[in-house]
């Protein structure tokens, strides 16, 4: 029996980096894909390029997969594993579409995987997967195939989506013409605080991730270069830059440090213990709980280095700096950590 979407819509969750738009949105789709024959033969087609079966079909949503996160759709049929990431102002945590691989992975019996990702605006992504194919979508692409050849809510859907300015391409405004000419110079300074840790970051965790991840980073409101850590079986990142990733009441970006590690494995384990301690208990680091997700962090708002002086980049450089020492010596007291 298929669940109506008013309960759809009132059961779901409000989740960190998900706004109710976000999640209302994600139930409509999911009901229409599963209600509406005529659209979800359209969608499969015309967009993925993928034919359905005349039988089995199962939808679901917001599914959690403990310590690969809670993809927003999954869809099974035949020898067919379909995970949607829909998002319409932010981007996709760091590492979750690799998660999403893994997740893929699980379904042994289906051979054909993909994976989709569904945003408002245009985001180029990739995946190392030669078992997973990716597609790339806007809002856009939905509301173009939606005709009077659907039920009643997919064409509301339509509607909706015209309402929250997800029907086309976006134009150019003149905020937009600003930003063009301040954008160059605003990387240049960035990508000169970023520079200036290549060495120690060579040194003591054997080199940045390549300097293209700063760009490919920015649609995750992010400016960083980051290592991949481990820690027995523990996977985990360090990630060093720009951050301006939390909700909107937080407008002004921060620069710093954050390590990021996955909850999976992590939970009771000795990693946790010696963060706990060392990082929040004495040097007062931020600890953010997500979904699967910790971040353990020191930043600071980029106001606070704005002052009269003329340079505020060397304000900068001595405040990471400062911070990687507190980490530097945590790799010599505890010789697991902080390992490539």
């Amino acid at each position: 029996m298929i669940e109506s979407l008013f309960t759809r819509a009132f059961s779901y969750r409000q989740r960190e980096n998900h706004s109710p738009l976000e999640n209302y949105l994600t139930e409509i789709f999911a009901f229409c894909i599963e209600a509406d024959l005529q659209f979800r033969h359209t969608f499969h087609k015309k967009l993925l390029n993928i034919s359905l079966p005349k039988k089995t079909f199962t939808i679901t949503t917001q599914q959690k997969y403990v310590g690969f996160g809670r993809p927003d759709i999954e869809i099974i049929f035949d020898n067919t594993a379909i995970i949607i990431e829909s998002k319409v102002e932010a981007g996709e945590r760091f590492n979750q579409l690799a998660d999403y691989c893994e997740i893929l992975n699980l379904h042994k019996s289906e051979e054909n995987k993909h994976i989709v990702l569904l945003s408002k605006y245009y985001e180029h992504r990739e995946i190392n997967s030669g078992k997973v194919s990716l597609h790339l979508l806007r809002w856009f692409d939905i509301y173009n195939i939606i005709d009077d050849s659907h039920n009643e809510i997919t064409r509301q859907l339509k509607i909706f989506l015209k309402e929250q300015g997800m029907e086309k391409i976006k134009n150019f405004n003149i905020q937009d013409m600003l930003a063009m000419k301040t954008i160059p110079e605003t990387i240049t300074k960035m990508d000169e605080v970023l520079e200036q840790f290549k060495p120690q970051f060579e040194k003591h965790f054997g080199g940045f991730s390549k300097d293209s991840s700063r760009s490919t980073r920015l649609p995750s409101s992010c400016y960083i270069n980051y290592v991949t850590l481990n820690f027995g079986k523990i996977r985990y990142w360090l990630l060093v830059g720009f951050f301006w990733w939390w909700n909107e009441d937080i407008e002004i970006p921060h620069v710093g440090l954050s390590l990021e590690i996955p909850k999976k494995d992590y939970n009771g384990s000795e990693l946790e213990t010696i963060l706990d301690k060392e990082l929040v208990e004495k040097k007062q680091w931020e600890l953010d709980e997500f979904e699967t997700i910790y971040y353990y962090s020191a930043l600071k708002p980029l106001t606070e280095f704005i002052t009269q002086e003329e340079d505020n980049i060397p304000s900068i450089k001595k405040y990471i700096d400062t911070n990687l020492r507190t980490l530097l010596d945590l790799q010599a007291k505890y010789p697991r950590l902080l390992k490539k």
